[in-house]
């Protein structure tokens, strides 16, 4: 069986992917930076949830970047389980913006709502019918 090079519209959505990773881990330390203050529960410093906030974002970011690598390298499996947590993603960002009666900053859901959009294009280019063909030629 021969292998087919990567079509286009999977560099593209990789690319894509990336740019969102890079632009939600930024947005997501400011933000952390700017509310943590605001929601540090009694007895608790603000560096100590603010460190552990990076923490938690950064083993995201290193999750995520993995699985848009492993993309690139033609696996499936990836390009699966990167889509289910983009939806699951978008929908706890959705209900958490619900449930605070968007009392976040304008700045912050437009971002925010870009690198959603990101994904989404990235997504659609991933999943057009030559990237599948590209995925499924060495039983990736």
């Amino acid at each position: 069986m021969t292998t087919l090079s990567r079509p286009r519209s999977v560099t593209i959505g990789i690319y894509l992917l990336y740019t969102a990773l890079i632009i939600g881990v930024v947005m997501n330390v400011i933000w952390l930076l700017a509310y943590a203050p605001t929601m540090t529960p009694p007895g608790m410093r603000v560096s100590t949830l603010s460190i552990t906030g990076i923490v938690i974002f950064l083993l995201f970011f290193l999750l995520g970047w993995y699985f848009i690598y492993e993309i690139g390298r033609g696996k499936n499996w990836a390009r699966i389980l990167l889509l289910t947590f983009y939806i699951l993603g978008a929908l706890l960002s959705l209900l958490s913006w619900l449930k605070s009666n968007m009392s976040f900053s304008v700045f912050i859901i437009t971002v925010h709502s870009l690198t959603l959009l990101l994904g989404l294009v990235a997504f659609i280019y991933l999943f057009t019918k030559e990237a599948g063909e590209w995925f499924q030629s060495a039983g990736r």
